[in-house]
């Protein structure tokens, strides 16, 4: 019988003192199996044997081992094969072209979970800042189990530390035709510190994950542990930075975030300028070596902690591309290979004051409220951002993120619930913000939207408007050209008697019987850009979700056709379309009306995978997608999936009209074979009883179950 999934490590041909693992040396340790023949563990290994000074073993059924103890019979005694095993246990396997690979055959109790530990010594003679571990794993996939194999590592043998890029999970399906496969796993371990002579630790660990009975052979070899005494891995720049903030006509706040303390360099740029090196950024000079004019650097002191600088020296309407490169803060400082640009134009952002409402009916100043409007191309952040007049008032609007989309629109008001019982019906609408503390006089006031450096971004003031229940809104005609109506002292807006339409500088609405655009607090919207948009429900309606093998990697795309309080997209991801992690976070366009692309890419696919989307509101609501099924059709023969077939079946190189050599057989007999088209062959696919057939289409064989 086989087992559960493995795990496998590495052996060095050394004798350390008991107490002391394998001797880890300044530079690359290469590790192989030659000479090895699976006869066991020992602290004064034998000729064959692995030492168990720099080995431990947990989760067989004939015990779990200790560093320096003496195993030489039973589960850890296999001796060598090249595959097909139906004994759990220990073996040195022959991969292939010689290539011994220490390996196991988990079983039902043997490595079901289980882990090999390898114990290390640092003999460098300094501390060990870095490690970059490598291994080939190879799998013997001639069983119908899914396995995992886990990479984690420690500084106390107790607390481990799993390296979730390196998990491997074997296709549950077996090969028609079994053969070792290989892979290369690799990982770079920084900010270690392990001190001379001080121990380090490493495990592969393994289970089960999906299907049943016996389980798959899996194999490491060719190892290589290469230490550095100084740390060599540049900083990196956590997902989504560096980016601009607070742009205006004539500056931008820089804001960084790094995975470790360092320096962020920056030089700004015409659009279009060739791309400085790392060394011509980090010196605050063009690709041609010449200064390049606005320049500067940050410390970034916490990792994965906002750094910003103020950039300064724009004109109003250029567009700019900045450079930004990040170092380290080693004594032999770590410099990124190539920058990293983002375009910033030099422009106050685009969020206009489209409506309010001033003299309201009923309780004051619960139910004022203003509306915003963003007509620029970009989502805009109003963290920080104010509501102020002329006199003491002075209102934040938000103390954390507040995304206001394109196209998209925001109330603030002085009662959110008061608001949506009076204009919604009742109805709950996120794009309505809670501003509890800001008032407008009733007759004459001003209401100045500033962003969180202060700059008035719109402004408006009005004089002689005590019309009750009617409110003032933005013209349909209006430009966006002008950002200032008036001040205190030549108010913009003039309320003294009818206000024609178009009379005003793009403002209207004083007289109902006038300016039918303008209606009382019970009758719905006015005539703002967004005329009658607060009834209608905008939820995240998800368009298309697709994905493709691309080389090396899967490229994900989905598109929606409008979105309402979206925060965004997990992107999930399964090995068995059951178990689902959590990938990568793609941000959300928060509410908006038109469509929306998204894509992503995932370089750690390697045979298959499944994805779904997990979307999620500010409110924490959660919606997923339907679940789609990606191969690289270039690793195998076969081409059904998913494997196991329940409901539905899909050919990844079926044509709708290409003819199709197709047959079905059992363990006994062929029980179809044909000419078919695709639609033929997968309606006597789903048709068939539950067992296990032999299918071959257009001459390559799969084997696969029928639930």
């Amino acid at each position: 019988m086989k087992y559960s999934s493995l795990l496998i490590l590495i052996f060095l041909k050394s004798i350390p003192l008991f107490g002391q693992g394998l001797l880890l040396s300044d530079g690359t340790n290469n590790i192989g199996f030659t000479g090895t023949d699976g006869s066991g563990f020992s602290a004064t290994p034998s000729a064959g044997q692995l030492n168990s000074n720099e080995w431990k073993i947990t989760g067989m059924s004939d015990g779990n081992t200790t560093f320096g103890g003496e195993y030489i019979t039973g589960d850890y005694t296999r001796g060598t094969s090249s595959g097909g095993v139906g004994t759990g246990g220990v073996y040195i396997f022959d991969v292939g072209g010689g290539n011994k690979a220490l390996g196991v055959q988990p079983g039902g109790s043997d490595f079901t979970p289980g882990f090999f530990h390898l114990q290390t010594t640092n003999n460098a003679g300094a501390t060990i800042q870095e490690i970059e571990i490598a291994y080939d794993l190879h799998i013997y996939n001639d069983q119908g189990r899914a396995n995992s194999l886990v990479f984690a590592h420690s500084a106390d043998d107790a607390s481990y530390t799993q390296v979730t890029a390196l998990d491997y999970i074997s296709e549950e399906a077996a090969d028609a035709i079994p053969a070792w496969q290989t892979t290369n796993r690799s990982t770079t371990l920084t900010a270690l510190q392990i001190a001379n002579s001080s121990n380090y630790y490493f495990s592969w660990g393994g289970s089960d994950v999906s299907g049943a009975g016996s389980r798959d052979e899996f194999a490491i070899s060719n190892i290589s542990i290469t230490v550095h005494l100084d740390e060599v891995t540049a900083p990196r720049f956590i997902t989504n930075f560096p980016i601009a903030r607070n742009i205006t006509t004539d500056n931008f706040d820089l804001v960084v975030q790094l995975d470790e303390p360092g320096t962020a360099y920056y030089v700004v740029l015409p659009t279009g300028a060739p791309t400085p090196s790392n060394e011509q950024v980090k010196t605050g000079n063009d690709a041609s070596g010449a200064s390049a004019g606005i320049s500067g650097s940050m410390s970034v002191p916490t990792a994965n902690t906002d750094a910003s600088s103020n950039v300064p020296g724009l004109v109003d309407g250029l567009t700019y591309d900045v450079y930004v490169i990040a170092e380290d803060d080693e004594g032999s400082p770590n410099l990124q290979a190539s920058p990293t640009m983002i375009q910033v134009e030099a422009s106050i952002e685009s969020i206009a004051i489209t409506e309010f409402i001033n003299n309201p009916f009923g309780s004051e100043p619960t139910a004022e409220w203003i509306e915003i409007f963003n007509f620029g191309e970009t989502s805009v952040d109003l963290n920080g951002w104010t509501l102020s007049d002329e006199g003491v008032d002075n209102i934040t609007i938000a103390n954390s993120s507040l995304i206001i989309p394109a196209n998209s629109f925001l109330i603030l008001a002085n009662n959110k619930a008061l608001f949506e019982t009076e204009w919604l019906g009742g109805t709950l609408n996120a794009q309505v913000i809670d501003i509890p503390n800001f008032s407008l006089g009733n007759t004459s006031d001003q209401i100045i939207l500033s962003n969180n450096t202060g700059t008035a971004v719109w402004s408006v003031a009005y004089n002689d408007d005590d019309t009750e229940g009617i409110a003032t809104y933005l013209d349909y005609s209006e430009s966006m050209d002008t950002r200032s109506y008036g001040s205190m002292a030549l108010p913009g807006i003039v309320r003294n008697g009818n206000d024609n339409l178009g009379a005003t500088l793009g403002y209207e609405g004083n007289n109902f019987t006038t300016d039918n655009k303008a209606y009382s607090s019970t009758q719905g919207d006015t005539g703002s850009p967004l005329d009658g948009d607060y009834i209608i429900s905008l939820p995240v309606t998800l368009i298309s979700w697709e994905g493709y093998f691309i080389s090396s990697f899967t490229h994900l795309q989905w598109q929606t056709g409008s979105e309402l309080n979206n925060e965004g997209f997990y992107i999930e991801a399964s090995r068995d379309g059951v178990e689902f992690y959590d990938l990568d976070f793609v941000i959300g366009q928060g509410t908006k009306s038109s469509t929306s692309k998204y894509s992503y890419q995932d370089h750690t696919f390697e045979q298959s995978r499944y994805y779904r989307l997990r979307q999620v509101d500010f409110d924490g609501t959660k919606t997923w997608s339907e679940v789609i099924y990606i191969k690289n059709k270039d690793l195998y023969s076969q081409q059904l999936y998913p494997n196991p077939i329940a409901q539905q079946v899909y050919y990844s190189q079926a044509f709708q009209n290409e003819p199709l050599r197709f047959s079905i057989h059992t363990s006994q007999t062929k029980t179809f074979e044909g000419l078919v088209d695709w639609p033929e062959a997968k309606q006597r696919l789903l048709a068939l009883q539950p067992g296990i057939y032999y299918i071959s289409i257009n001459n390559q064989i799969q084997k696969v179950i029928k639930k």
